[in-house]
């Protein structure tokens, strides 16, 4: 997959990303529905970092997170 993206215009590289982790999304809900496996998701937090990590998760993986499927573990 190849994109024209202006690097002047950062919104426009921040919906490419986006959409680049709404594919991954579906692929792994794809995934998921013809196997038994969960998805583990594991996230860095630096020292004194701060966010919900549902929060996020959530917003780079929509359908994973409604289905309930995904496991969070902190590293």
């Amino acid at each position: 997959m190849t994109f024209n993206v202006s690097t002047d215009d950062g919104e426009i590289i921040e919906e490419v990303i986006h959409g680049q982790w709404l594919d991954l999304d579906r692929l792994l809900i794809q995934f998921l529905e013809s196997s038994s496996v969960r998805p583990r998701v594991m996230r860095v937090v630096s020292k004194g970092g701060s966010g919900d990590t549902k929060d996020h998760i959530g917003c780079l993986l929509p359908g994973l997170t409604k289905k309930g499927v995904i496991d969070l573990a902190r590293f």
